[in-house]
């Protein structure tokens, strides 16, 4: 008959049972078997007692976590940290007989994040500026499903941020009130172009100039309003958008050589299909994307100035040609009036923001707003922040 035998909280099979033993002289575990003393009548030979003593002892312990790695700004060794921005922190956590319930990342003994099993765990440390200047002890800790843990060898991170210094001015100032909205630079700064406005006749023209590299040829563009968006593509020319400064409104587009002299300069109704032309319409911000194609995004209204403006966006290459268009009055995403004013790219998609106007209760729910789209033109998702009449003006993608 086999029954179990309890040793701390682990079952083990044994083949005899367990018995106290008052005169602590058998070990715990330790099996007696005493076979009964047989006479045979017709034979004098007694059968003698037997003891058969087996030590069924069987001892398993458990095994605490390993924490396999452990980094902060990817090294068990970091360099000093000078911009400010994000610390991530990883570790790689195992259990040879069980699972990892969680992992603790501290800070100088202080709980930064708990993260719960099976992971990844990942986390980081944001540095915001030279306030966080100093030295920092990072230390993880394991724990497994049953409650052991391990302790990671401390790494320290030292931060010395360095605050914003003026390298360099320019003025962008032709002696009529000019106000610069745009700028675009090459990736060596050896090529800044900026874009905005400059006053003839106390009516504002579009102006553009380079301030660092060669002059700009065609710098003033009395039949555009402002240079509300510009690109500088990878092959050294420059697009830019705006509108018309007089009734009808309707966009135009801009395109300049390497030396700032116009190559075209083309008008275009960029509104929805159906739109009256007495509208008025107006781009707003254009992006370069990674392949070296360029988005435009502007609004428009769909009568005069009384209905909520509406939102487009075109995709072009880098000659200028069409490659996909959205118009926000048509389309099934998002489901309410957005005004889309700025773009940028993220990592894959293109990220829009400004406000959306979604009417409930009979009232126009103007809140701050931001979508995102694949570079193929897909409506990926979108979020609302507030309300109150808010309108995001600008907008970042990391």
């Amino acid at each position: 008959m086999s029954r179990p035998v309890l040793v701390g909280i682990i079952a083990l099979g044994t083949t005899g049972c367990f018995k106290p033993d008052p005169a602590n002289d058998d070990d715990v575990g330790t099996e007696t078997d005493t076979a009964d003393t047989t006479t045979d009548t017709t034979d004098t030979t007694t059968e003698t007692t037997e003891t058969d003593t087996t030590d069924t002892t069987d001892t398993q312990s458990m095994e605490p976590p390993v924490i396999d790695l452990f980094t902060v700004a990817g090294s068990d060794a970091p360099e000093v940290m000078t911009m400010a921005g994000a610390a991530a922190i990883i570790v790689q956590a195992s259990d040879p007989d069980g699972t990892i319930a969680e992992v603790q990342i501290f800070v100088d003994g202080d709980l930064l994040e708990t993260i719960p099993g099976p992971g990844p765990f990942a986390s980081e440390f944001v540095v915001a500026g030279e306030d966080f200047d100093g030295d920092y002890e990072f230390t993880a800790k394991a724990i497994d499903d049953d409650g052991l843990e391990a302790d990671s060898a401390p790494i320290t991170l030292s931060v010395d941020v360095t605050s914003g210094v003026e390298v360099e001015q320019w003025t962008f100032d032709s002696g009529n009130a000019d106000n610069a909205f745009r700028v675009e630079v090459d990736p060596d700064g050896t090529n800044v172009i900026v874009g905005g406005t400059t006053y003839i006749n106390n009516e504002s023209r579009m102006r553009v100039d380079r301030l660092v590299g060669g002059g700009w040829v065609d710098k003033v563009e009395e039949g555009a309003f402002a240079a509300s968006g510009m690109a500088l593509l990878d092959n050294g020319n420059t697009v830019i958008t705006t509108w018309t400064p007089a009734s009808p409104y309707k966009s135009q587009r801009f395109s300049y050589d390497s030396a700032g002299m116009q190559t075209s300069a083309e008008q275009f109704d960029w509104t929805s299909p159906g739109t009256p032309p007495d509208n008025f319409e107006a781009p707003l911000d254009m992006e370069v994307g990674p392949d070296g194609n360029y988005y435009v995004a502007g609004v428009f209204t769909k009568a005069g100035d009384s209905s909520p403006n509406s939102t487009y966006m075109f995709k072009f290459n880098p000659a200028g040609d069409l490659l996909w268009q959205y118009h926000s009055d048509v389309a099934m995403e998002p489901p309410y009036p957005i005004y889309g004013i700025n773009l940028d790219m993220g990592p894959g998609y293109l990220i829009l923001g400004g406000q959306s106007r979604e009417v409930v209760n009979m009232a126009t729910d103007n809140r701050i707003w931001m979508g995102r789209w694949d570079l193929n033109g897909t409506f990926l998702d979108d979020i609302k922040i507030a309300g109150g009449n808010g309108i995001g003006w600008a907008v970042g993608a990391g």
